[in-house]
């Protein structure tokens, strides 16, 4: 009898513990979409909309994101620095003179670190891969076009002690976010006008005493920004919007 009555209490136990975790992990998701711009930024490579022009192409520089959201009533700053590397893979096919690059294909990896600092500091290794499809490259008379894809996590991290003292620490989270976009920009020689939108599918999961539980939410990205060419070397900013929070995001990179 006392067994069973230890193991119905341990039952009980569990249960409360993924309830919370679940209630905890709603509110995470719900409050944090603003992380997918913070890892994946707006543009995906922190780049124009032009693709590189097939193999043997490159491009491989240093981003930086900033943005104060505020979650749980707190108002905290979060950032992030991480490496670029992009490789052409296919020049994509010519319709004409000046009509070029359709289905031309750029694949990339992001390698990196986010920084929370609200009512504590905590740090996080984060890394991402994708890819980019163009429907047109920039031409004399067409702007550049493309779609891309990409998948961004965070390792594990204390996230909610971050925002409120009361929750412990050892209730570790997890932040992913497979993100889509549509990108537009027009080289004018000196600079380059970019925008897009998109949708980040955020996943948050939480662990503690072995158990798990995690939600996702679909959020929409805005942003917009502009590309100074520099010879072989690009230096760009963007500012966008997701989950009612503004990010900003700047980035250095060489492209051959």
């Amino acid at each position: 009898m006392k067994k069973i009555s230890l193991l119905l209490s341990l039952l009980y136990i569990l249960s409360y513990q993924h309830s919370a975790l679940a209630q905890l992990a709603e509110i995470g998701v719900s409050e944090s979409t603003w992380l997918g711009g913070l890892i994946a930024g707006g543009n995906t490579s922190l780049s124009s909309a032009n693709t590189l022009g097939g193999w043997g192409h490159f491009s491989f520089g240093v981003s930086g994101a900033l943005s104060r959201p505020s979650m749980l009533g707190n108002t905290a700053t979060a950032s992030s620095i991480s490496t670029i590397l992009r490789i052409g893979a296919f020049k994509g096919l010519r319709l004409g003179p000046s009509v070029h690059g359709l289905g031309s294909l750029d694949l990339f990896l992001r390698l990196g670190r986010v920084n929370l600092n609200g009512l504590i500091s905590e740090q996080s290794n984060i890394w991402g891969t994708g890819a980019r499809i163009g429907i047109l490259r920039n031409s004399i008379i067409t702007p550049a076009v493309s779609v891309s894809a990409g998948y961004h996590s965070m390792g594990k991290m204390p996230f909610g002690s971050v925002w409120n003292p009361a929750i412990p620490a050892t209730q570790e989270a997890e932040f992913s976010t497979t993100s889509f976009r549509i990108d537009v920009s027009k080289n004018l020689f000196v600079i380059t006008p970019l925008a897009g939108i998109g949708v980040n599918r955020n996943r948050h999961a939480y662990w503690t005493n072995g158990i798990k539980v995690e939600q996702t939410k679909n959020e929409s990205v805005f942003y917009t920004g502009v590309e100074w060419n520099f010879l072989l070397l690009k230096l760009g900013l963007e500012v966008g919007r997701t989950g009612g929070d503004t990010f900003g995001t700047m980035g250095l990179r060489l492209a051959l």
